[in-house]
């Protein structure tokens, strides 16, 4: 298929932002990326019927600290899923989906709640992404693995680096991240700075690509061949970086698929997003 195709039938440089720099909204999206978001929210509420989730844990004063935990069983690995939205709308119950293939297969999944801009700005969405992961490795599970999609993938990107660089991964067994953005110095630096309202040293200081010192656990980065450019851009540099500093990583840029097809990456059990979860678990 011709680019130009892509261009126009998909969602090739959509961008997740109006040129206010307010977030822009669902109906604003091309039909293919409203059907994604439907069905992922469909087969997300097939989870919560399916598995029952303990629901609505808090981790926090704000009341948007919360998490719903997909138990697989006492002592299994848990995923720790952090959705996108803008870094102003995630919200729990929209992206755990992925607790479909999970939980069967003996992987618990949590699916985190947190508060976001305008009352949290991004460094501390960072800050309480670490201070959930330290509850989750202490009192839920010793084998977690961190993942997001999105504005997630970003947070969590940021909070792995910053735990890393201080040697604190203990029980962290590995990284899923989907779609996200891995340097914030651009993203201030256009028309989204006026939305996401940081510094140059706090743009920099939140950027998993600027502050990666030291290897991550395994990882993965996937997008998909129909996001943005600056999607595309930022998984390949954030790539590069990984590799330079000898992090077991794998880059996959799923075909034909756009910024929210890509959860079916970990829906169906024949992809290698899949096989790469298999490939953190205990022989």
């Amino acid at each position: 298929m011709s680019q130009e195709l892509l261009d126009k039938n998909y969602c090739h440089g959509v961008d997740p932002y109006r040129k206010d720099g307010t977030p822009s909204s669902m109906r604003d999206r091309p039909k293919p990326l409203q059907d994604a978001a439907i069905l992922n929210f469909k087969r997300t509420k097939e989870a919560m019927v399916r598995f029952n989730p303990q629901v609505d844990i808090s981790y926090g004063s704000h009341p948007k600290m919360k998490y719903d935990l997909y138990s697989a069983g006492e002592n299994t690995p848990v995923m720790v899923v952090f959705s996108g939205g803008a870094f102003l709308r995630a919200k729990k119950q929209t992206f755990s989906l992925w607790a479909n293939l999970l939980v069967p297969n003996g992987i618990s999944l949590i699916d985190v709640g947190y508060p976001q801009i305008d009352d949290t700005p991004l460094p501390k969405m960072i800050n309480n992404a670490i201070y959930l992961i330290n509850l989750i490795r202490t009192e839920v599970s010793d084998k977690v693995i961190l993942a997001g999609q999105s504005s997630g993938a970003s947070v969590v990107a940021s909070a792995a680096t910053k735990m890393a660089n201080k040697d604190d991964l203990e029980n962290i067994i590995g990284v899923y991240l989907a779609s996200g953005y891995y340097d914030m110095r651009p993203i201030q630096l256009s028309y989204r700075g006026k939305y996401m309202k940081l510094s140059p040293e706090e743009a920099t200081m939140s950027s998993a690509l600027c502050t990666l010192y030291t290897p991550l656990p395994p990882t993965m980065l996937t997008v998909g061949q129909l996001e943005t450019g600056e999607s595309l851009t930022q998984n390949g540099n954030f790539y590069r970086q990984l590799t330079k500093h000898q992090t077991d990583v794998q880059r996959h840029v799923v075909t034909m698929k756009n910024h929210f097809e890509i959860a079916d990456e970990l829906y169906y059990d024949n992809t290698k997003s899949w096989k790469f979860i298999q490939s953190l678990l205990p022989k």
